[in-house]
């Protein structure tokens, strides 16, 4: 039998800090980016930022958001409030992995660009709601 899924409900202040640690990441990504960095640390840092943008949405929109690494649920959860984000957050996720706990990874060009432009649609509907 599997875990059973986690909820926590956040309160405004924590829908805050976890909407500054989105910007946080969102920025240092960039960051590297403007750099000229094609690495796993700037994609490292948009899976974190599109975790948080996330929690915010649903924490906004659904009153709760998943706590733990049950992955497919924050999906799910996600695409309740927005199917688009939900595609994003699941983009991210699948390459966590690799860019978290393979340090010496390669991410491509192409697979950098789309985490780019996938926590750029998270930050956005996370930002218009707080």
């Amino acid at each position: 039998m599997g875990k059973a899924t986690r909820y926590f409900t956040p309160t405004d202040h924590e829908i805050s800090e976890r909407m500054a640690m989105a910007v946080s990441n969102y920025e240092m990504g960039m960051l590297g980016i403007e750099g000229g960095i094609l690495s796993s640390a700037v994609a490292d840092a948009f899976v974190t930022a599109g975790i948080a943008a996330s929690d915010v949405i649903c924490g906004v929109k659904q009153g709760k958001y998943v706590n733990g690494d049950d992955h497919s649920s924050a999906i799910t959860l996600l695409k309740e409030v927005d199917t688009e984000a939900g595609k994003s957050l699941a983009f991210l996720l699948s390459i966590k992995n690799r860019v978290q706990y393979e340090p010496y990874s390669e991410i491509s060009a192409d697979d950098q660009k789309r985490a780019q432009r996938a926590i750029e649609k998270l930050i956005y509907l996370a930002e218009s709601l707080v």
